[in-house]
């Protein structure tokens, strides 16, 4: 599992996860993050998020990367 992609300096802010397995990835209970040290409370990803194998997910994160652009930790 990967971050594909994410968009921190938008009206919408997101995360795309990408399930690199052959296998079905229950990701339920993880977090992102914005930053190492500091910055918002870590997210939570939500109960029964299951990421089908070579598939994608994408998280909305608006309001939660400050339009700043920056880093997300998974």
């Amino acid at each position: 599992m990967l971050i594909n992609e994410f968009v921190a300096s938008s009206a919408t802010e997101w995360v795309e996860l990408y399930n690199t397995t052959l296998q079905d990835l229950n990701i339920s209970g993880f977090y992102i993050d914005d930053i190492a040290a500091g910055g918002g409370a870590p997210m939570q990803i939500p109960a029964d998020t299951i990421i089908p194998a070579g598939g994608f997910y994408v998280m909305d994160l608006s309001s939660y990367l400050n339009n700043g652009g920056g880093d997300v930790r998974f």
